[in-house]
């Protein structure tokens, strides 16, 4: 079973709470809802990230996968995407 972990430190999402606040028409200088905005932000880009296999962001992942995981022709179906670099280790 393919086993993947995020393996990043940190994550910056692609939406600033300023800039959301800007498209909603909210008061910039309000800032009571900051931090309700800057999660919405983030629980929106989650959910389309699970929901899509698309990684929003840049993030740095670690896959392991079994033997077992590899198709008929013995290759391994990427869990996420797009992918702009991988290394293989191990055995």
């Amino acid at each position: 079973m393919t086993e993947l972990l995020i393996t990043s430190s940190s994550v910056t999402d692609p939406v600033t709470t300023s800039e959301m606040k800007t498209y909603l028409g909210y008061p910039s200088a309000d800032t009571s809802q900051d931090a309700l905005i800057a999660e919405m932000i983030t629980a929106a880009r989650l959910w389309l990230e699970s929901k899509t296999g698309l990684s929003i962001v840049s993030k740095t992942y670690t896959a392991q996968f079994e033997k077992s995981d590899a198709d008929s022709d013995g290759w391994y179906t990427l869990p996420v995407y797009p992918v702009t670099e991988f290394i293989v280790t191990g055995k």
